[in-house]
């Protein structure tokens, strides 16, 4: 029955968030092309804003509902609280994909939210709520994220830079990986990283077939995989590496 409320919920929240977001996307928007035109570079918007907008949304909802049904039975504070800052933390994370997918940025301001949220979850709540049953692990865990997911891309963008003489990651993506480990933790952080690079991997390997040149260089925004993996490792992270832990027999 809980879980049904939350899904009802989250339904209903789905609306606001749509509109929201209509809001927000087109200011950081314009923002971004102000910036991009001050510094001389090309951009291209979509084509059909609206209809990508669409899309979005019921990614969004989707990902709400198998977030309620995930969170399972339990209306306790903590737990509540945790839940409505992980649907905030997707939200933020949509509006990130659509302007990154346009413009191959990630604004700072978007970045910070992220951070502040994740901060939120992971210090914060357990803090606050003086949880006693491993609460220097549970941070440790969350500091230890924060490290690999923003340096690990600074190393392959950093290695990018030796052999290929350009920037294989955007100081944007290394950004929200910051934030994103401090919510994931270590494992669950290179998890998200796997997935991300896989998924990118793939979609990189469709656009070379299809496209026309075979030494155009095409640039692929990581942020919307960044974004997916991330929001896969955190509802079924655990599942999935017990799964192939179990596998292993280990």
């Amino acid at each position: 029955m809980t879980v049904f409320i939350k899904i009802i919920t989250v339904l209903i929240l789905s609306v606001p968030s749509f509109f929201l977001s209509e809001r927000i996307v087109p200011y950081l928007s314009r923002r971004v092309e102000k910036e991009l035109t001050q510094l001389g570079e090309e951009f291209s918007p979509l084509k059909n804003p609206k209809r990508a907008s669409v899309i979005f949304q019921i990614i969004v909802t989707a990902l709400y509902v198998v977030t309620a049904v995930v969170s399972g039975e339990s209306l306790d504070l903590q737990s509540l609280v945790r839940f409505a800052i992980i649907i905030f933390i997707i939200f933020v994370l949509s509006v990130i994909s659509r302007v990154d997918m346009t413009y191959c940025i990630i604004p700072n301001g978007t970045n910070l939210v992220i951070l502040i949220a994740s901060a939120i979850v992971s210090v914060a709540i357990p803090l606050i709520f003086k949880l006693k049953d491993g609460i220097f692990d549970t941070v440790t865990n969350c500091l230890i994220g924060f490290a690999v997911g923003g340096l690990s891309l600074f190393i392959i963008n950093l290695i990018s830079r030796l052999i290929f003489k350009r920037d294989g990651m955007g100081g944007g993506d290394m950004k929200l990986m910051f934030g994103i480990g401090l919510l994931l933790g270590w494992k669950l952080t290179v998890f998200a990283l796997v997935l991300s690079f896989i998924l990118g991997a793939i979609i990189g390997v469709i656009l070379r077939v299809c496209s026309r040149s075979e030494d155009e260089i095409i640039e692929i925004p990581f942020g919307p995989y960044l974004a997916l993996g991330s929001v896969v490792a955190a509802l079924f992270g655990n599942g999935i590496i017990s799964w192939y832990l179990g596998l292993l027999g280990l």
